[in-house]
Order: C-alpha cells, then sequence, then structure tokens
C-alpha cells in the first residue's frame, strides 16, 4: 500500500484533474485503479464514499453533487468532493474541492 500522505496528495490531485475538465467522472473512474473500495458515506448530504488505508491510516473520499438550475435557466451541476486522511483516532487532514460541470 501507498505510503497514506502521498495517497491523500495523489488522490487531491486527481480531484483537481477533474474540477479542471469539469467532469466528476475523471476522478471517480481513477479510484478503483488505485486502490480505493466502496464505503458508506459518513455524512448524510455525500451520495458515494471510497476508502483507501489499513485501518489506521486511511484516504477517504466522500461525493455529491447537485442541481443549480432554477426554472426557464438550466445550469450544470456543481460537484462537491471531500478528502480526509484519516489517522487512527482523528482527521489528520482534509479538504473539499467543488466545481461545476462544463
Amino acid at each position: 500500500m501507498r505510503y497514506t500522505p502521498t495517497l491523500y496528495q495523489e488522490t487531491l490531485a486527481l480531484v483537481r484533474k477533474a474540477q479542471s475538465g469539469g467532469d466528476a467522472a475523471i476522478a471517480i473512474g481513477a479510484l478503483a485503479g488505485i486502490g480505493f473500495q466502496k464505503a458508506n458515506p459518513t455524512d448524510p448530504k455525500f451520495f458515494e464514499a471510497y476508502i483507501c488505508g489499513d485501518g489506521y491510516n486511511a484516504v477517504f473520499l466522500q461525493y455529491r453533487y447537485y442541481d443549480t438550475s432554477s426554472p426557464f435557466s438550466i445550469q450544470p451541476d456543481k460537484n462537491v468532493f471531500l478528502v480526509k486522511h484519516l489517522g487512527q483516532d482523528t482527521v489528520v487532514d482534509s479538504e473539499e474541492i467543488r466545481f461545476l460541470d462544463n
């Protein structure tokens, strides 16, 4: 398994790549390839969650999106990724990345 802080930075870079491309599927589609497995979201606002780690150190990613449209105004979806570096009993670091679909 990768060193967890490195995996955390790789995961953030992957989400930023999705952000620059305006497509959440860029990140979601690549997670399994770097060792992530589906998990249950810990926050009810999120639809999907993925984790990679050994139980003591892990990277936990949660994802959701929502429609920003209003009546008579079609707008792109807003994507929200919350990436956490988890220690044994604490959140070591976390970052939330938001962006609109292209």
